[in-house]
């Protein structure tokens, strides 16, 4: 998964290892406080395609955002989350193993695939839905998602969108 993110495993495992970049603090053109996280590379919003394990740059993100966890930012591939998410949005993701139901989170799936879906969890299994009626819901059984793997790696905290 390290690979995957492109970041050093330790940090995925909650360790406080520093990312390849220190946060650095500037202001934009508004005058606003903001902070550069890590784009990692792209999340799939489909089923047809692996994730890519490159560093393409640099978000800007407020920097009261940035004080709120660990953060990388992804850009999405696919429609499986459109309207909400569509091709080549940025999300900010917040490190974290687990979710509430309806959060919007980034999974990997078996290693090498990266999914972002919304969250619902039951009992037994936890589900992962588009939001594109175009597409089926992935669900997994807890036993499932430590065989496959299914590996929840944060939830989507804030969206960028240029137009």
């Amino acid at each position: 998964m390290s690979q995957i993110l492109n970041v050093d495993p330790a940090w995925l495992m909650g360790y406080d290892v520093p990312m390849e970049r220190e946060l650095k603090e500037k202001k934009d053109k508004l005058g606003n406080l903001v902070v550069e996280i890590p784009l990692l590379g792209t999340v799939k919003a489909g089923y047809d395609y692996l994730a890519q394990e490159n560093w393409i740059g640099t978000v800007d993100i407020d920097k009261k955002l940035a004080e709120s966890g660990e953060l990388f930012a992804l850009q999405i591939k696919g429609d499986s989350m459109s309207p909400v998410l569509i091709e080549d949005d940025i999300v900010i993701i917040k490190k974290q193993d687990d979710f509430e139901n309806g959060d919007i989170v980034v999974a990997i799936i078996n290693g090498d695939e990266a999914t972002i879906k919304k969250g619902k969890k039951s009992e037994n299994s936890i589900l992962l839905q588009p939001l594109n009626t175009n597409y089926e819901p992935l669900i997994f059984t807890y036993d499932e998602m430590k065989s496959i793997p299914v590996t929840i790696v944060g939830i989507v905290k804030q969206l960028k969108r240029e137009f």
